[in-house]
């Protein structure tokens, strides 16, 4: 039977709840949380039109949150999304729960004519890489280069 999985937009008021999963998420891929990225999720939740933060609820339970951020691009044929974090609490992990979040978040996308779905995934993140490949997405030859403007 296929887990009771739900996506549910974050409300501006919940940033403290937001905040508290961040920190776990954070933690476990060896970043850090400054106060300038976490002003950032607030500054999502106030402006729909970058993206969207969801509880992912496992029968009624917050099991994670999941965030998608727009962009546009030529290369991806135009409006496209990136899954910007995909988290899931330790006790909801290995129970299907994050591919059911996946496809909900996919079809989220759908409806906001996102062309092209993308993702980033730690090097060493073997399961992520396993259920990310699962459902569709494709590791391309190409390397993510950044300069911070800010």
């Amino acid at each position: 039977m296929s887990p009771q999985v739900n996506l549910v937009p974050i409300a501006p008021v919940e940033i403290s709840q937001i905040l508290s999963l961040v920190r776990e998420f954070y933690a476990l891929e060896n970043m850090v949380l400054t106060e300038a990225v976490a002003k950032s999720y607030g500054a999502l939740l106030e402006q729909p039109e970058w993206g969207r933060l969801f509880w992912i609820q496992f029968d009624g339970a917050i099991a994670g949150y999941g965030a998608v951020t727009f962009f546009y691009s030529f290369e991806y044929h135009g409006r496209s999304a990136i899954i910007d974090e995909l988290y899931l609490s330790a006790d909801f992990r290995g129970q299907g729960i994050g591919g059911s979040a996946l496809a909900q978040l996919e079809h989220f996308c759908r409806q906001q004519g996102v062309a092209c779905l993308n993702l980033v995934v730690a090097a060493q993140n073997d399961a992520a890489q396993k259920l990310y490949a699962k459902h569709g997405f494709e590791t391309l030859k190409r390397q993510l280069c950044i300069k911070w403007l800010i």
